[in-house]
């Protein structure tokens, strides 16, 4: 499993030659220390300040099965990959095999949609919590959780990326329309979270409070 390797076994596999793990992965990995560094900051602020335990304590347990989910993903997008690899190596000199070829082919684009869709939009509840963060969290620490807003922001984009890669190669219409109005309302919500959020951050940030 991915997630088990060390920080640097890691970077060294989405450095090889090998397609996987790839941007799918590298995009739930950034999901994933978003999540973490927004519960950094929760708990830091628990710690010092213990007064805010009622009100950031929905966000913490949010945030921490948002990081799990983020995980798990790593590893889930470069299994979908590679039910896609697996799907073109499958014979086609018979018809049959060419119709099971196809169908197979068909079954794991729409897997590969999915997984970096599923990142996407757990990313924007990551987002949504991370409002209650920077609004309640530890001063000192609110820079980190501005790096954390835009890591997510960039897992969205690269999940969403992922996602319009492989509908290319999907013909269940129904699925097409389905898929394509949920990544238009990831884009669309994802920029007004950024945004929002990272302004209270300058805000805080400059203010000192």
């Amino acid at each position: 499993m991915l997630v088990e390797k060390s920080l640097r076994e890691f970077l060294q596999s989405l450095g090889s030659s090998d397609p996987v793990p790839g941007g799918g992965s590298a995009s739930a990995a950034a999901g994933a220390l978003a999540a973490n560094l927004l519960l950094m900051v929760v708990n830091l602020t628990l710690a010092r300040e213990p007064e805010k335990s009622e009100a950031l304590k929905p966000a913490h347990t949010q945030i921490t099965a948002l990081a799990e989910t983020c995980t798990r993903l790593v590893d889930k997008d470069a299994a979908a990959y590679q039910r896609v690899r697996d799907a073109y190596k499958l014979p086609k000199e018979r018809e049959d095999e060419k119709i099971k070829r196809s169908m197979e082919i068909q079954l794991a684009m729409r897997d590969a949609a999915t997984v970096p869709l599923d990142l996407a939009e757990r990313c924007i509840e990551l987002l949504e919590v991370a409002s209650d963060v920077v609004r309640l969290g530890r001063v000192s620490a609110i820079s980190d959780a501005g790096v954390a807003n835009f890591l997510a922001l960039a897992a969205i984009m690269g999940g969403v990326m992922n996602v319009e890669v492989n509908l290319a190669s999907i013909q269940d219409e129904d699925f097409l329309k389905d898929t394509q109005e949920r990544v238009a309302h990831v884009q669309d919500r994802s920029r007004e979270l950024f945004d929002r959020t990272q302004e209270t951050v300058l805000e805080r940030m400059n203010a000192g409070a």
